[in-house]
């Protein structure tokens, strides 16, 4: 019976040292594109940090970008210039699908992923699954 009231102390003592709230362990969030306009012109302000929180390459975000809204797309230092008006909540929606589609494992649901070419076939590679896809490959515009 002692034992049982030790196993209570020691299982009310661990439980309030655990984290509390409605922290869900999520640990990588879509980034948000900061969109600003130059006349007929949609200026991603953020893309390189952007393509570095997804881990790809700026010129592979743009170039989907570019695609996803029938407009050339230009790499200019840090950010992105897309030759067309486009809506920012668009230019988000865009960014969240290139990371379900380039990013995302879809074993795991995790982010930790890259793209290798494994014969002729670009593959998408989980770090921590192992799981692999393949993914479309975007030829890349030179402007």
């Amino acid at each position: 019976m002692d034992s049982s009231l030790e196993y209570a102390a020691l299982l009310d003592r661990a439980l309030s040292q655990l984290k509390t709230g409605g922290d869900r362990g999520e640990r990588f969030v879509v980034p948000q594109a900061e969109i600003m306009y130059d006349g007929r012109t949609t200026v991603v302000r953020n893309l390189k940090e952007i393509s570095e929180r997804l881990r790809r390459e700026p010129t592979h975000v743009l170039n989907y970008l570019s695609r996803e809204f029938g407009c050339q797309g230009v790499l200019d230092g840090p950010r992105g210039v897309l030759k067309s008006k486009v809506a920012g909540d668009q230019v988000n929606g865009k960014i969240r699908d290139y990371t379900n589609r380039f990013v995302m494992c879809l074993e795991c649901k995790r982010p930790d992923t890259h793209i290798d070419k494994v014969g002729r076939v670009y593959m998408l590679i989980c770090e921590s699954c192992g799981a692999q896809r393949p993914v479309p490959q975007l030829r890349i515009k030179t402007a």
